[in-house]
């Protein structure tokens, strides 16, 4: 198991009576994974599935806090780090000085927009 891991493990909430369920926290941790996975896509194909990693962000984001920025870092490249990184941005994970894809950005902009006017 990496470092990496091993922290995600202490930080991952555990039951009231301490016990920590290992297929809980092994599917959570592939959430890290999937996001990764979905913006290598994104960047071979152009195909995106923004819902999903924008729910697979809020959900480790409430499992794991401040630290999903740290595991993101470690476990993307480059090119899907930029990826990430607009979505981390538009759900205020980041500040705007974190790598982002302008083509990411333009479209949660659009999403947000249209998302306002249907309130």
């Amino acid at each position: 198991m990496s470092n990496l891991q091993e922290k995600c493990r202490e930080i991952y909430p555990t039951t009231k009576c301490g016990y920590m369920f290992v297929d809980d926290f092994k599917a959570d941790y592939r959430r890290f994974q999937t996001i990764v996975q979905v913006c290598r896509k994104y960047n071979n194909s152009g195909a995106l599935n923004h819902h999903l990693v924008i729910n697979n962000l809020i959900v480790l984001h409430n499992l794991f806090g401040e630290f999903v920025v740290d595991v993101i870092t470690d476990m993307a490249s480059g090119e899907e780090l930029a990826v990430i990184g607009s979505f981390m941005y538009f759900l205020g994970f980041v500040d705007e000085s974190h790598a982002r894809n302008n083509a990411i950005d333009a479209l949660l902009l659009d999403f947000e927009i249209r998302a306002k006017s249907k309130a």
